[in-house]
């Protein structure tokens, strides 16, 4: 088995999603109320948003394969005590570790499979990307779809088995070769050299571009529960639903890398017809075919936002090179997660009050401004490719 399929298999068991599906549901179940979860994952959010430049420093200093390696334990512990949490208190502790895990894992896998693919099999890392992308999404499949069952049989099912592949993941991990240091030079990284590399436009505008589309498509999939539970859907038929979001962002991760070289705004496209799909469930939700939220504008949604995060994951690799890569999606990571951590809390709130339904019509009119800065951002970085400067 190549290194580049083992490392997709650590993805893939990394990326499983059992708790996804229920995880609210398991927080009503406790006792917990929804202003408990806004909490939890507003702390969440500020957590990861702290944490997102140190811990992605020093993913570039320890270097990609040990930074899997913690990510692993990390998960393991977290996830078990999760499953453990009975109070208030124990749930924000195992909340705000899972946030620095957040922090520690965002963008190292991107940066991983970009870096490995290059040095394995140069000029195939795009290609690469998007099919580990497509990969992890789809094969996640088989987790969403028994989240539900798993919950019947004992709600910390599917936290502790999320703990126990985290394991498997560690195993194969200790199997992969690192990123020659030569060609990342991941020891050098300083504040210096990300300060360096945030001073040119390229970098910083496909920062800007890439948070805009993080926030908004990631900001709304809180949303995805309580939609079902205005639906009056079973835990089973949530991860069905989730399963299908789950395939439609693996179609996205393939459309997105053919199509990230192509000088079209796919970008602001796709942002705009998420605000369009956003607003076309809120119209549904209390008619006849409200169903159809769940059957087709969700996985539509899985898509957009895939093929946008896609594009933009490439462009960061492509303009922020590897010297300095885990950090530069850090940032991205930061300066989305400043809005994620004021929408996703506000928007459960405002699920409890207008509905799940109304509140993805308002987050479609936040997804339109947002498409407008897309498209300038977008059309400023057409112009420093014309100039030769990204």
């Amino acid at each position: 088995m190549s290194p580049l399929v083992r490392l997709g298999a650590v993805r893939l068991l990394l990326d499983v999603q059992f708790w996804f599906p229920v995880w609210l549901i398991f927080m009503l179940d406790r006792g917990f109320s929804l202003a408990d979860a806004a909490l939890v994952d507003g702390v969440f959010r500020v957590v990861v948003i702290l944490a997102e430049l140190p811990m992605g420093r020093l993913a570039d200093r320890l270097g990609r394969r040990r930074t899997v390696i913690l990510v692993c334990l990390a998960t393991t512990a977290v996830f078990t005590l999760i499953g453990l949490a009975q109070t208030l208190p124990v749930l924000l502790i195992a909340w705000i570790a899972w946030g620095v895990l957040w922090a520690l894992a965002s963008g190292v896998d991107t940066a991983y499979s970009w870096e490995l693919a290059a040095q394995e099999r140069p000029g195939h890392a795009e290609r690469y990307l998007g099919i580990t992308r497509a990969v992890t999404g789809t094969a996640g499949v088989a987790s969403l779809l028994t989240a539900g069952w798993l919950y019947s049989v004992h709600p910390a099912l599917p936290w502790w088995i999320t703990a126990a592949l985290s394991m498997l993941a560690l195993l194969l991990t200790l199997t992969l070769p690192d990123v020659d240091p030569d060609r990342v030079h991941t020891g050098a990284t300083s504040t210096a050299s990300l300060r360096e590399a945030l001073r040119s436009d390229s970098i910083r505008n496909a920062i800007w571009i890439a948070a805009v589309v993080l926030a908004t498509g990631w900001s709304l999939q809180i949303l995805v529960q309580p939609l079902a539970l205005q639906l009056g859907l079973a835990p089973e038929e949530t991860g069905i639903a989730y399963a299908g979001f789950a395939i439609a962002g693996g179609v996205g991760g393939v459309i997105g890398a053919r199509t990230a070289q192509l000088r079209r705004p796919w970008v602001p496209l796709s942002v705009g017809a998420l605000a369009i799909t956003c607003g076309g469930i809120g119209l549904l939700i209390r008619t006849e075919l409200a169903l159809l939220t769940i059957v087709v504008l969700l996985p539509l949604i899985g898509v957009l936002h895939a093929v946008a995060k896609t594009i933009t994951d490439i462009w960061i690799a492509q303009v922020a090179g590897p010297r300095v890569l885990a950090s530069v999606l850090s940032v991205v990571s930061l300066a989305g997660g400043v809005g994620i951590a004021v929408a996703r809390p506000a928007l459960v709130v405002l699920s409890g009050v207008l509905g799940a339904g109304e509140t993805f019509a308002l987050w479609g009119a936040v997804c339109l401004l947002g498409t407008l800065a897309c498209l300038v951002l977008w059309r400023r970085r057409r112009t420093m490719v014309a100039q030769g400067t990204t």
